[in-house]
């Protein structure tokens, strides 16, 4: 998977593990449970990534508590990263039985919160096989997905019977197209 290619080392990790959960507070013990460091390694990593202005850092006793800082432009974008290379596997499964799958909404820009959904097009003709893939994929994740699959002659037509969500989707991330050339599932 891309994901052990572009999140390797240990300030890395942290930082998915905080972009993932944008508005959690963790403290450094938890951290270094959740990626499966030493806790000296976290320690070491979230001072590095504090004193780069990336975490915030609050003491409360002995328990040192951080939390992603932002707003930041590179933060977002790492946001984003993280959630394609989070997709991947999904992406992966869908593309035998879909013909388009676009992320769109906050996750799309970097915005989302914790309490955000995952906005998925997908244009397949094959909705149950897709929901189930989906379902599968959603065990694994802390992010609710939420899905709208339109078959290609209802994608076609949503240009006019709903421009602005049209539009919208337009403006998103395109995980996987298949080429024109291919014909059929």
């Amino acid at each position: 998977m891309l994901k052990d290619i572009f999140i390797r080392t240990v300030e890395q990790r942290i930082l998915s593990l905080f972009v993932a959960n944008p508005d959690k507070v963790f403290y450094s013990r938890e951290v270094s449970k959740k990626i499966k460091i030493s806790l000296g390694a976290a320690s070491n990593a979230l001072r590095l990534l504090e004193k780069n202005n990336v975490l915030t850092f609050e003491k409360k006793g002995k328990t040192s508590l951080y939390t992603l800082k932002l707003p930041n432009e590179y933060l977002e974008r790492f946001k984003i990263l993280n959630t394609l290379l989070t997709l991947e596997p999904l992406v992966e499964k869908l593309k035998n039985i879909s013909r388009r799958i676009i992320l769109y909404g906050s996750y799309a820009v970097g915005t989302f919160t914790s309490d955000s959904d995952l906005d998925l097009f997908i244009i397949s003709e094959k909705r149950d096989e897709t929901l189930k893939a989906i379902a599968n994929f959603k065990a694994n994740t802390v992010f609710e997905i939420k899905p709208v699959i339109k078959k290609q002659v209802e994608w076609m037509q949503l240009e006019k019977s709903d421009p602005e969500f049209f539009g919208e989707v337009n403006r998103g991330i395109i995980l996987w197209e298949k080429p024109i050339h291919e014909s059929g599932f």
